[in-house]
């Protein structure tokens, strides 16, 4: 069995829910079948689809935030309402039973994009 650092520990243990385009971060304790079941329900939805079909590209990718719906955080690209406050509360401190999921374009720098080995600890 192949010992693991650190770096390779906390990516393995991140909320994550990948496609083959996407991929989603949950910032709680959410596993991947519970984002993956609220993918589907979005996309479910004639209105957020005919909205995400205006971004589709086989080349395009996204990085996809998983949030209870009353969480604002400033780090991640958001519309925050009008008298709404980002914070950095535990999302475990909000109401658990509503989400939403923030999509957002990946950019990539002039090198194109990364296959990943400097980041995801595929050395």
């Amino acid at each position: 069995m192949q010992q693991q650092g650190p770096f390779d520990v906390l990516v393995n243990n991140l909320y994550t829910y990948t496609t083959e385009n996407d991929v989603y971060l949950s910032l709680g304790q959410i596993d991947s079948l519970e984002i993956a079941e609220m993918v589907r329900t979005v996309k479910s939805d004639s209105s957020a689809v005919q909205y995400l079909d205006k971004y589709q590209d086989s080349n395009q990718r996204y990085i996809n935030y998983v949030m209870p719906a009353s969480l604002f955080v400033s780090e991640v690209p958001m519309y925050i309402p009008e008298g709404q406050v980002p914070t950095h509360e535990w999302p475990s401190n909000k109401d658990q039973s509503r989400y939403k999921i923030i999509f957002s374009l990946a950019h990539f720098g002039p090198g194109g994009e990364s296959d990943g080995s400097k980041y995801l600890g595929t050395r």
